[in-house]
């Protein structure tokens, strides 16, 4: 679409003025964004007519169990004494720690030479 919407415009560049060849460049992409808008607007209503909210048969047994609501302390808990989540967690932040103390031992190294973080 978007080669049929700036066709007229390349194919005329060498007789249009500077202004003309502006003003058509404008207008051909307007009319290839009101295109796109006025395609995202069908297929959206198309997905909101067609498909549901939720489906008559649950995809799995965890969706079919209801939703048990517990305070962020009682989450809190249950986490700190699962023992993959703790080894997770643990590799997580040596990567980051490792990945920061990298990054503030070049920038203390490289900014005498003229190099910054930015």
């Amino acid at each position: 679409m978007t080669g049929y919407a700036f066709a007229e415009v390349s194919s005329q560049e060498q007789e249009l003025s500077d202004e003309d060849f502006k003003q058509m460049t404008i207008a051909s992409t307007e009319s290839l964004l009101w295109y796109q808008n006025m395609l995202y607007i069908l297929v959206f209503i198309f997905f909101q007519l067609v498909f549901r909210d939720k489906p008559d048969v649950p995809p799995s047994a965890v969706a079919a169990a209801p939703i048990h609501k517990s305070t962020f302390c009682d989450a809190f808990k249950v986490l700190w004494a699962d023992k993959n989540f703790l080894a997770l967690a643990s590799s997580n932040a040596l990567v980051q720690g490792a990945q920061a103390a990298i990054a503030v031992t070049m920038s203390n190294l490289l900014n005498p030479f003229g190099y910054s973080m930015s």
